[in-house]
């Protein structure tokens, strides 16, 4: 907990860095954006959750975000962007607990 990573949301689209703040082996994980290239958010948050399901598992993904007051209104006409890069971003991580 508490470690931080950079990550490119997408080419061109965004670099952030992040603050972990829950990391559960092999459950989950959970951070928070502490900085930005792309000033779009006030605040966004991600958790990651596995649980046990019959014989598989649950992959639960909860995204929190606070946009900026500029692009509250233009939000929803950039929303199929954001919906691409936060697909990719949930897609990587179920990449990464199925290796687990």
């Amino acid at each position: 907990m508490g470690s931080t990573r950079e990550v490119t949301l997408a080419p061109g689209l965004a670099t952030v860095r992040e603050r972990f703040f829950r990391w559960d082996d092999g459950r989950g994980y959970s951070f928070y954006v502490t900085e930005a290239n792309a000033p779009l958010f006030n605040r966004f948050a991600e958790d990651y959750n596995l649980e046990p399901e019959g014989e598989g598992t649950r992959f639960t993904w909860t995204v929190g975000l606070e946009p900026k007051p500029a692009i509250r209104l233009p939000f929803k006409a950039i929303a199929p962007v954001l919906k691409a890069a936060f697909g990719k971003l949930a897609s990587d991580g179920q990449k990464y607990f199925a290796t687990r």
